[in-house]
């Protein structure tokens, strides 16, 4: 059969399927690792003339972690590209739906490995939806329509100071109006936005001159809330960055100190000598920064002291089991303690129950949001619930 792809597994990779274990390849260029599971490589893995799909092609192929260009499948709906081989191959009739599922799952896997990059995975299997997989390979086309048709929106989550029960600022929270799909949280499309400048640059761009046009908007309705909003750790790679947030308040109309940019610590860990450096450009025109899902990451105490931040968020990882578990309550004191030592706020993240709050306030944290206040909504509707009344801690 024309471009029939004729390898077979090796006899390593066929030793470890039949004892029920797992084969990985590595490509040492992008450090991504790609684990077949044994159910993904059987007999019917064959297309009809004996040939051996892709899956068991990318499986013994030392160099099969490319990225996704060359092996292309038409599915009636246009070429849909998969997984990189060593030279092109393409999958032709007469091919079963079986083997068709399998060479998408494992190209799709692989396009996602390199592109999530190893901080992230991500699971699929023979269960996953055909549709699903179409959409893991058209998320990047539909996010530059869904920017270019407005189809983003911003929903907010307050965060209130535990002293006074006040809210203090607004954290900005992505969301994605599909069309299909309906509204869609960053999980399920942010990483891929995250690894490609021609999206992420606009798509930051867009949510800070929104979050900056709603704080104008409640400012002027009599709310003394600053907004925040987050980054990726590809927009603290260039120090151009800091120039344009700028550039964005200016136009705006809106002071550096209102605008608080909140970064994960695990996204400083990626470059902590250029998020520094991007991060002291921020401050130097008067733009906080926050340590996000403090407590996860690899930041020392050197790190911590040379960023010049104004907060640090401690994880909700760490607040889920409080006040019940000991040492957990041991944890977060530390990192209370911590915060202060370097001269930050201190905020908790995903609080949801009243037993919660008490406790953080004992221990001397100063800030808190999660579901116990509000979920993310609109600004309009968080305006409603609080307003100018006080938020019972």
């Amino acid at each position: 059969m024309a471009g029939c792809m004729t390898t077979a597994p090796t006899a390593e990779v066929r030793r470890s399927i039949s004892s029920g274990g797992r084969c990985q390849i590595q490509q040492p260029e992008t450090n991504v690792g790609l684990r077949v599971l044994p159910s993904l490589i059987k007999g019917e893995c064959q297309t009809n003339s004996g040939c051996w799909t892709p899956p068991s092609v990318l499986v013994s192929c030392p160099r099969a972690l490319m990225v996704a260009r060359n092996t292309m499948l038409d599915r009636g709906r246009g070429m849909r590209q998969l997984a990189g081989l060593d030279n092109p191959a393409f999958l032709t009739p007469p091919i079963s739906w079986v083997s068709v599922t399998v060479a998408m799952l494992v190209g799709i896997a692989i396009g996602m490995a390199i592109a999530i990059g190893i901080a992230r995975s991500r699971a699929l299997t023979p269960a996953t939806k055909l549709e699903d997989a179409d959409g893991a390979l058209l998320m990047p086309h539909e996010l530059r329509r869904a920017l270019n048709r407005d189809e983003f929106v911003l929903h907010y989550q307050p965060k209130i100071e535990l002293g006074t029960g006040r809210v203090s600022c607004l954290e900005a929270l992505l969301r994605w109006r599909h069309p299909e799909r309906g509204l869609l949280a960053p999980a399920e499309f942010l990483s891929v936005a995250e690894q490609d400048p021609e999206l992420i640059d606009p798509l930051t761009s867009w949510v800070l001159r929104r979050a900056l046009a709603d704080y104008t908007a409640w400012t002027a309705a009599g709310h003394d809330w600053t907004v925040a909003v987050n980054l990726s750790a590809r927009n603290l790679g260039s120090l151009e960055f800091a120039g344009t947030v700028g550039q964005i308040l200016q136009d705006a109309g809106v002071r550096p100190d209102r605008l608080n940019l909140e970064v994960s610590e695990i996204d400083f860990a990626f470059d902590p000598e250029q998020a520094e450096q991007v991060i002291g450009a921020l401050a130097a025109q008067g733009i906080s920064s926050s340590i996000d899902d403090f407590g996860l990451g690899y930041t020392t105490l050197s790190q911590l002291q040379a960023l010049k931040v104004s907060e640090v968020k401690i994880d909700q990882s760490f607040v889920v089991d409080l006040p019940g578990n000991e040492h957990q309550c041991a944890r977060v004191r530390s990192l209370i303690d911590l915060g202060h030592s370097i001269g930050c706020l201190v905020t908790a993240e995903g609080v949801e129950w009243q037993e919660v709050a008490d406790w953080l306030v004992s221990a001397g944290c100063d800030q808190a949001q999660g579901y116990l206040w509000l979920r993310p909504r609109a600004w309009t509707e968080v305006a409603q619930v609080f307003g100018d009344v006080d938020a019972k801690y």
